[in-house]
């Protein structure tokens, strides 16, 4: 109801003006572990330090550098949201025009990406203010359903004490006696029961000595404790790579057999780090597509439709493939030469 105002069937909603914010990713290493904030040309009303415009920033991501976050406001169904071609334009002037040395160039975008959050009452294009807290709705209390609680969230950065609040309040609603309040402060994710990264870091590599490095940190990561569970998915090699890439196979059949991936843009896109960044390349996505239709029984036409529906969601991120000679590149050829003696094809065969 709060994102797509659908009073014909959730009745009046008073639903608050959303800001969409994004950035971009270049294909430019950092050359520092810091971020670097520099002064745009849109003011910030909400700024603790004094300043005539707001801040933006260039922060190291991976072997790569992100720059942003610029916001509008945003009226328009919340699937619509994405970001143009000439926003990054403008946006890469902007960033030249305050910090001449960066001297950026669109040829280096390799990604970008956007999510809502809701502005404050009083904001307008120029003047921008943010919401200042998140919001719980009480069903229970609100439209008598008892066991329903929805959150609005504003902050990543507050996002656990959100939930915390959501769910000890959700705990008081439970049928029989209240339960509990949740230790959420001391329990660790799954996975997350790791006392030592770099000891546990050691013993993994270890255990798994075929997988290169790299591959192997970002897995563990990624999973965490978990990650053997990842690798006891494969059908084939434990360290086979999709091809062109530093993902591991064992990665795409957990997605699917462990994580309710039905689309080959559920890997892609947010199971895998195969398009983290930049796009993985058109081999990388029918070799998974063909691995995923073994296990989902797709025909050929809707193998075909999972390519096309996943290159259209790169494109709507601006995606490109890393440039050849990049860290990045550089990191797949590496890992991909590590495992030279894995015939990925032979493992597609065998699954």
């Amino acid at each position: 109801d709060y994102l797509l105002h659908d009073p014909e069937h959730f009745g009046a909603c008073a639903r608050g003006p959303f800001s969409r914010d994004a950035y971009f990713i270049v294909d430019r290493p950092p050359t520092s572990e810091y971020g670097v904030a520099v002064q745009g040309l849109s003011r910030d009303k909400d700024a603790l330090l004094g300043r005539s415009t707001r801040h933006l920033f260039a922060a190291p991501w991976r072997d790569k550098t992100l720059f942003g976050v610029w916001h509008r406001h945003f009226q328009e169904p919340p699937d619509a949201a994405c970001v143009e071609r000439e926003e990054i334009d403008r946006w890469i002037d902007e960033l030249n025009s305050v910090y001449p040395e960066l001297r950026l160039a669109d040829s280096e975008v390799t990604f970008a990406n956007c999510g809502l959050v809701p502005f404050g009452e009083t904001a307008t294009e120029t003047e921008l203010s943010f919401g200042k807290e998140s919001r719980i709705v009480d069903h229970r209390a609100l439209h008598g359903v008892s066991g329903l609680v929805s959150l609005v969230g504003i902050r990543f950065t507050t996002a656990r004490a959100d939930a915390r609040r959501a769910l000890d309040l959700l705990l008081t609603q439970f049928p029989t006696r209240p339960a509990p309040a949740a230790a959420t402060d001391r329990l660790p994710l799954p996975g997350g029961d790791i006392d030592d990264f770099h000891a546990f870091q050691l013993g993994a590599q270890r255990a798994e000595p075929a997988i290169d490095t790299h591959v192997l940190t970002s897995l563990l990561r990624n999973h965490g404790a978990e990650y053997w569970r990842v690798l006891d998915a494969t059908n084939g090699a434990r360290s086979a790579l999709v091809r062109g890439t530093t993902t591991l196979c064992a990665e795409l059949w957990h997605a699917v057999g462990c994580e309710m991936a039905m689309h080959l843009e559920d890997v892609v896109m947010r199971r895998t780090d195969l398009a983290a960044g930049s796009h993985p390349g058109r081999a990388a996505l029918d070799e998974c597509a063909a691995l995923m239709s073994q296990r989902l029984a797709w025909s050929t036409r809707r193998t075909a439709d999972e390519v096309a529906a996943t290159e259209r969601t790169l494109a709507r991120h601006l995606a490109r493939e890393s440039r050849p000679g990049s860290d990045e590149s550089h990191l797949k050829d590496k890992a991909y030469a590590a495992t030279a003696g894995v015939d990925n094809h032979s493992v597609q065969r065998r699954a």
